[in-house]
């Protein structure tokens, strides 16, 4: 299963293209894993994997990485139904939407992808309850308030990686609700193309905040539909009667005050997002300039090489050791001037 945005990142626009996609992410998830010793973890980590519908797609998984590994265990974070939609939906409008509502309506795909005792039942039928390790996405219940540590920590990997910095930097941000606002109207009048998601994360880092903000009332209304599911969680997997910390949401507001966007707040944004980008294209441009001057200067000890198997006369046969170390760019500008 892959997403419309993922779709169209890598190119996949029809059944084909889809086959064409599996076979070589097989192929070159099968490479990286081979170049593992075989006592090494393979790590996978993706949040899509939530969208896994039925026992044949997760059962496709399980085939794919039973290949290379003799055991899988699973570990799931979970995160408040309310949280996670609303992140989304800034992650949805970074991506290019224009949705105005900030949790989707009820019955839809991000409904049953947050059905977590769906998703446990699912994954639990095809790896086995013994390989499934449930955690809390909540800063207070995860060791050192960050999944990644945590992971690290419950997995075992960090037992086996004394002194690994384990400092991991902030991605993908929310921007903050006037960013948010402007970024709508933005993909709007924008054509759909890769430029969409850039400018969302541009905002992101430059203006990072809380997301669209939402009512004590929209927020309680979204939780209502997983009650029983998060209970039957609670009860089977941490003998307790709730899930989530849900003291928060007294302090959400009864009404938004929606905040005023100025053209002063949107030539700001304009303004920044835009030296931001020029910034990095410099950077680019100062990396590829190192690029090419490695390459020459690569180009030119090949070339003196050259010069001196010419002038020893050795054999044209032997040229051919150079080719397993040597790419095939370079082989053929030194062929060129022979």
């Amino acid at each position: 299963m892959i997403g419309s945005h993922h779709r169209e990142r890598f190119g996949v626009d029809s059944p084909g293209r889809l086959q064409e996609f599996r076979a070589r992410f097989e192929r070159e998830l099968g490479g990286s894993i081979r170049r593992a010793g075989p006592d090494d973890w393979i790590v996978m980590c993706c949040e899509d994997l939530f969208e896994l519908r039925d026992v044949d797609e997760v059962g496709t998984l399980k085939a794919l990485v039973g290949q290379f590994c003799d055991k899988t265990e699973i570990f799931l974070y979970i995160r408040r139904q309310d949280r996670a939609l609303r992140s989304l939906y800034s992650t949805s409008l970074k991506n290019g939407q224009t949705r105005e509502n900030v949790f989707p309506e009820p019955g839809s795909k991000q409904y049953a992808t947050h059905d977590y005792a769906r998703v446990l039942a699912l994954w639990t039928e095809v790896f086995g309850a013994e390989n499934i390790h449930l955690r809390i996405f909540e800063k207070d219940r995860l060791v050192g308030g960050d999944s990644v540590k945590d992971f690290l920590e419950v997995s075992g990997i960090a037992a086996r990686t004394k002194g690994l910095d384990l400092e991991t930097p902030r991605s993908n941000r929310s921007p903050d609700e006037i960013s948010l606002h402007i970024l709508r109207e933005f993909n709007r009048r924008y054509p759909e193309g890769a430029m969409r998601g850039k400018f969302g994360e541009y905002l992101g880092d430059l203006f990072p905040g809380s997301g669209m903000p939402v009512t004590r009332a929209e927020a309680q209304d979204c939780l209502a539909h997983f009650n029983e599911s998060n209970q039957k969680i609670a009860e089977t997997y941490f003998d307790t009667a709730e899930l989530f910390d849900v003291s928060d949401l007294d302090q959400l507001p009864d009404k938004i005050v929606w905040k005023e966007v100025r053209a002063d707040n949107v030539i700001e944004r304009f303004a920044q997002v835009w030296a931001a980008r020029m910034n990095d294209f410099e950077q680019d441009k100062q990396r590829q300039i190192k690029i090419e001057q490695g390459l020459r200067r690569r180009l030119s000890e090949l070339e003196t090489e050259v010069q001196k198997l010419k002038a020893a006369a050795v054999a044209p046969s032997m040229l051919h050791l150079m080719k397993k170390a040597v790419p095939r760019s370079i082989r053929r500008a030194i062929r060129a001037r022979l």
